[in-house]
């Protein structure tokens, strides 16, 4: 969608999404690191334990998710400039990188709740929220980059804040 809108806000989008993918990775570790230990406490059938660790589990989580996001927001254009981010995008990719950094948090706890409802076998939830989310942020993203219904288009805005608000919806 945002092609149609401008080809610098798909260049921007794309290079701002490889350098906040290089880090996002630390919250898939730290989750199927959890889904592993939680899935050995219930195959024990210690589930006071599972509980403690998906807690403690979400609450790092939560901490790193912070502390990237705030990294994100602070130093955003350094880490553009050491992906070797085109000047020409730098300032697009940096806006973006700021509004999705505030779903970072959210994102992280989200990827510790998701392997712990694998580990319980139970994936048909997250199939079912993954499927409605992806569905919502196509209707933002429609929305909110080309401005129907008599808002202003927002374009490579308009796709952060959407991609914001769909992982604050599918963490809730």
């Amino acid at each position: 969608m945002i092609k149609n809108y401008s080809e610098l806000s798909v260049a921007s989008i794309g290079n701002a999404n490889a350098v906040l993918s290089f880090l996002v990775v630390l919250f898939n570790i730290c989750s199927v690191g959890v889904a592993i230990v939680t899935s050995q406490y219930i195959g024990a059938s210690k589930k006071e334990e599972s509980r403690l660790v998906l807690s403690q589990g979400i609450i790092f989580n939560l901490g790193l998710g912070l502390f990237i996001a705030l990294m994100f927001i602070f130093f955003n254009v350094p880490l553009l400039k050491l992906a070797n981010t085109p000047d020409n995008v730098i300032n697009e990719s940096s806006s973006y990188i700021m509004i999705v950094a505030f779903s970072l948090p959210f994102q992280a706890m989200t990827n510790c709740l998701s392997a712990n409802l694998k580990a319980n076998s139970k994936p048909f939830y997250i199939t079912i929220v993954s499927l409605c989310v992806n569905l919502l942020n196509v209707l933002l993203n429609y929305l909110l980059i080309y401005g129907v219904l008599g808002t202003e288009p927002l374009g490579y805005k308009g796709a952060a804040i959407a991609t914001l608000s769909c992982h604050l919806v599918t963490f809730i």
